[in-house]
């Protein structure tokens, strides 16, 4: 795998462990705010014992649910991996003359997979024990050193804290919410080695695990691949930004791009080291190299021009950074972004006064300009995925059913039965998947669509809603449903459709919100179109669209009705779409 595909392989992961984490400090938050409109010492004794045996079982159930939904996800982390970069090794196999066993029949390669993803899951367990090895870093003492506090021990703290401030008269509700906040937001939910003393936020050490469990498969892999095709040397990919301080293999900016033998990997690179080649928030690969008949993707010309331009330095408010340290600097302004992100939401669900929580609106914008200005200054792609904080709550327990506007029942053909089991499908599909469908509206198609498309249900879009981009649905209101269904199944036996039946065509427009929910903005938006490539071949709709998102809807569908599909389509639908699975 690439280093920029290797990177984004725990995304869903994370994005699961940042909503486990903002779940449990609102579970916080919400019992403080329950406690505070409790007055009489006694009352306050009761509501206390019953808010800490509450919030316990309830953490507990919180972090078992996203204990769970992780084991999921790494399940598809590890199986893409491994096809990903198993199938990359093709190639030199057809250089080589030698056979190339799919990795469906590859019993050895599946073991390992399967060894790896048990690995990971194990790591993850721990974060279950709530007495424990769950918890928070926070000051201790007159001189503030930073204590891990077990989450039972926490809660206990925060509470009696901001009760006896407020019942004192010391602080405002509204001030002791906000210490407890900020504290927790500048500490984040951290799982604890008690052999090392080290914690590490949850979303961390998920990544973590996830990254050595999938360096540690790839090396095995390219060790497996290089004795099948005799070969003791290795080419060593390239990236942007590099780490380039400390001398030998310490300095991956020095080694990377070049090919080496396997005791120059140890040697040169620090291969097995700590600090070295694969390890500690290293994405370097490598691959088997073969003398006389491999070419080398990167000349010592090339890797010399980039290197002298990786180290050019740049200035920004009086302070000069190389591409690495901007790089570094970078991620440290997104997490404060993240922080205060997560102090915004904290603060308007705690019911904080107004006027703290626009304080922390406005520190909040002050950091994103000065990120905007620095990735600029500094040449870097705003990442907008990483400023990203997931929802409060898993969401897990919600039973809304949603409803579709009134005006659908004057639609030609329109039932009672036919209404509920599109509201349903959507509603199953949202318990599924996170998705953050906006508007539905029922509209007239007949205008803008053409003869062939005149029996489009529904069309899926995006919308500008207070400046912020949502996605919405839009139901056809020039449809004959007496007529419908029967087409549906028509196309489908023709090959034209995915769809085989109403439901599914609800799943592809679905599938289209899923896709695009992550865009803030219409240039977001246009881009990732244009980026999503067409698969040929998934239908006949999409292959006269010839349309990158029409492609990935359609074999979303197949995908979901146990059909089979390519493997690069699969792919594509992991990355866009699956990602938002509950």
């Amino acid at each position: 795998m690439t280093p920029e595909e290797m990177e984004k392989l725990p995304k869903p992961l994370e994005c699961t462990m940042t909503a486990l984490e903002l779940s449990i400090m609102d579970e916080i938050i919400q019992r403080i705010k329950e406690a505070a409109r409790v007055t009489p010492v006694i009352d306050w004794l009761l509501v206390r014992m019953d808010a800490i045996g509450a919030v316990r079982a309830r953490i507990k159930q919180l972090i078992g649910e996203g204990i769970r939904k992780a084991g999921l996800q790494v399940d598809d982390i590890y199986e893409q991996a491994a096809k990903s970069d198993y199938i990359r090794n093709k190639a030199i196999y057809e250089e080589a003359g030698r056979d190339y066993q799919p990795y469906k029949d590859n019993q050895w390669l599946q073991q390992i997979v399967d060894a790896a993803r048990r690995q990971t899951k194990d790591t993850l367990r721990p974060m279950e024990n709530i007495t424990q090895t769950t918890g928070f870093n926070v000051p201790m003492g007159t001189g503030g050193k930073k204590v891990f506090t077990p989450l039972s021990e926490y809660l206990e703290r925060s509470l009696d804290k901001a009760m006896m401030g407020i019942t004192t008269g010391t602080r405002t509700y509204s001030q002791a919410i906000g210490e407890v906040i900020d504290e927790m937001t500048a500490s984040g939910i951290r799982t604890v080695d008690y052999a090392s003393g080290k914690s590490d936020r949850i979303e961390v050490a998920a990544r973590r695990a996830v990254m050595t469990g999938v360096a540690q498969m790839a090396k095995q892999v390219s060790d497996r691949n290089a004795k099948e095709l005799g070969t003791d040397h290795w080419e060593v990919d390239w990236h942007m930004g590099a780490r380039n301080t400390g001398t030998g293999y310490l300095n991956h900016q020095s080694w990377q791009g070049k090919v080496y033998s396997s005791e120059e990997m140890r040697t040169i690179c620090g291969e097995g080291e700590m600090l070295g080649f694969a390890g500690i928030n290293c994405y370097h690969i490598k691959f088997p190299f073969l003398l006389g008949i491999s070419k080398r993707k990167y000349t010592d010309e090339w890797l010399a021009e980039q290197n002298r331009k990786e180290n050019e330095k740049k200035t920004f408010r009086g302070k000069e950074y190389d591409r690495y340290a901007a790089l570094q600097h970078q991620r440290k302004l997104e997490r404060i972004i993240r922080k205060q992100k997560q102090d915004v939401e904290l603060l308007k669900k705690a019911g904080a006064d107004k006027e703290d929580i626009t304080a922390a609106k406005c520190r909040l914008r002050l950091t994103n300009k000065t990120y905007v200005d620095f990735s600029k200054e500094m040449g870097l792609r705003q990442q907008n995925e990483r400023l990203k904080i997931a929802g409060a709550g898993l969401k897990f327990m919600d039973k809304s059913q949603l409803k579709l506007p009134d005006e659908v029942m004057n639609i030609r053909g329109m039932t009672e039965e036919y209404r509920i089991r599109i509201e349903k499908t959507i509603t199953v599909m949202q318990k599924k998947y996170g998705i953050r469908l906006g508007e539905v509206s029922v509209e007239s198609f007949s205008e803008a669509l053409g003869k062939e498309d005149k029996n489009t249900l529904f069309i899926a879009g995006p919308y500008l809603e207070n400046g912020k981009l949502k996605m919405g649905l839009a139901i056809n209101s020039d449809i004959d449903y007496n007529v419908i269904e029967p087409l549906i199944r028509k196309r489908y036996k023709a090959g034209y459709f995915a769809s085989k039946s109403l439901e599914d065509c609800v799943k592809h427009e679905m599938a289209h919100v899923m896709t695009f929910q992550g865009c803030e903005t219409w240039e977001d938006y246009q881009a990732l179109r244009e980026r999503i490539p067409f698969i040929s071949g998934i239908s006949g709709y999409a292959d006269r669209c010839e349309d990158g998102t029409e492609s990935l809807a359609e074999t979303f569908v197949r995908m979901q009705n146990g059909e089979k599909v390519s493997l690069r389509a699969k792919v594509l639908a992991n990355k866009y779409i699956e990602r938002w699975k509950r």
